[in-house]
């Protein structure tokens, strides 16, 4: 017997700096068995021996509630009436081998086609591009994303135990592509040696892909066991690695310093560039230098003019002179309803709206992302009349996101290291 999913759908606790925090997953967790998930690697979060599931009737009775003008009862209401777009498959994929029997993505997917409803699908599964999905997709407003970390088939097999090849998925993209289904690749976390980021951008590129986004790996702090079977598959000691490059801690998890990652972004940024594609920083710091204000399928770009914008990116893309301020982001849309049950208890605050939490955190963002953990961005000594800190963005970063050009005179200064040239 499945159990219904409670939060099937839900509001990620990445809305301050997120375009798409809207989730919808089919299944509360995933039977693929990726070593580097973030799901399964958070103590929290690890993997439920039992799978529940959405209940797509619920959610076909909410659109059809909203769109016969019902009333607005929660958060979740107030951004699907303002169409922010879904992000259908955030904590599990939809394509894993239970939805060969059940379905639930599929009726998923038949409820957003026929609502037309803004939609990034994200899997690394080649079901998608099967039917009836690939009609399903073909009929409705999708994006698919699919997922690799790598080029090689032999490397992605010790990495993403139980998922097809990397040559299905870019199989998957091109049948998907020739039936007209915009597509975008996450190159998430980024595993693939530097010597093949121009092939690995060509591969997605020559399948059709309109987008890549690019993510590093980040090393949970709390999963002992994640952290060992990860490094075997890479046949590297990842707590050695991130502590000799003194690898900050970020919440709950070590992330590269940006000096061993800003290079490689901005080499892959102009590959994607020069092959036609657009191109997102997934990094939460490096979030600003992707086009648009969407790391994911660089949405705001590619039709999905509902994007969610109350956001640091936002404000960050809509500086003035290199000034950042909050009324830059003012007039933004957001919804008013409490957000407390879907945030870190250690983020809430007793009204719990959107609203309040960017107020709250706009000065200093303890628990997550703030202005100035961004690449370029800083504090200034100057305040608006409502005591909101007015930041700063370094003229060379200026000069990337209006110009598209590299910093400096584009030669790198950093080294990648051997976790992406010793595999």
């Amino acid at each position: 017997m499945i159990h219904e999913y409670e939060y099937a759908l839900a509001i990620t606790s990445q809305f301050p700096f997120c375009s798409i925090p809207l989730r919808l997953d089919s299944y509360s967790t995933c039977q693929f068995a990726c070593r580097y998930c973030f799901a399964a690697s958070r103590g929290g979060s690890a993997r439920q021996k039992r799978i529940k599931s959405a209940n797509p009737g619920a959610f076909a009775r909410r659109l059809e509630r909203l769109a016969k003008g019902g009333e607005a009862r929660s958060v979740l209401d107030e951004m699907l009436v303002a169409r922010i777009p879904v992000h259908f498959g955030g904590m599990s994929d939809p394509f894993m081998p239970l939805e060969g029997r059940l379905r639930v993505s599929l009726d998923l997917l038949k409820i957003l086609r026929d609502h037309a409803y803004p939609t990034i699908l994200s899997t690394k599964s080649d079901l998608c591009a099967s039917d009836p999905y690939r009609e399903v997709l073909a009929a409705g407003n999708f994006i698919v994303q699919v997922s690799l970390p790598t080029l090689s088939d032999r490397l992605a097999s010790r990495l993403d135990a139980g998922a097809p090849s990397i040559t299905q998925r870019l199989k998957a993209i091109k049948l998907l592509t020739a039936e007209g289904v915009p597509t975008a690749c996450r190159l998430q976390p980024f595993l693939a040696p530097d010597d093949e980021a121009n092939d690995l951008v060509a591969a997605c590129a020559e399948a059709g892909a309109k987008q890549i986004a690019v993510e590093h790996l980040k090393l949970a702090v709390e999963n002992s066991a994640h952290r060992k079977a990860l490094s075997a598959a890479l046949k590297l000691d990842l707590v050695k690695y991130y502590a000799d490059r003194n690898s900050p801690r970020v919440g709950r998890e070590w992330v590269l310093p940006v000096e061993d990652r800003l290079d490689r972004v901005l080499k892959l940024r102009g590959l994607a560039h020069a092959s036609g594609m657009l191109f997102g920083a997934a990094d939460n710091d490096l979030l600003h230098l992707s086009d648009g204000t969407s790391c994911c399928s660089s949405v705001d770009q590619l039709g999905f003019k509902s994007a969610f914008r109350f956001t640091f990116t936002q404000a960050i893309h809509a500086h003035d002179e290199g000034r950042i301020s909050f009324a830059s982001i003012a007039d933004q849309w957001r919804p008013h309803r409490s957000i407390g049950r879907y945030v870190n208890s250690k983020s809430r605050i007793p009204t719990g709206s959107v609203e309040d939490y960017i107020r709250n955190h706009w000065n200093g963002y303890r628990h997550g992302t703030a202005l100035d953990s961004y690449f370029g961005v800083r504090r200034s000594d100057e305040r608006d009349g409502n005591g909101f800190v007015v930041y700063e963005l370094a003229e060379d970063v200026r000069r990337l996101l209006s110009s598209g050009q590299p910093l400096s005179d584009g030669t790198p200064q950093h080294h990648a290291g051997p976790i992406l040239t010793a595999l």
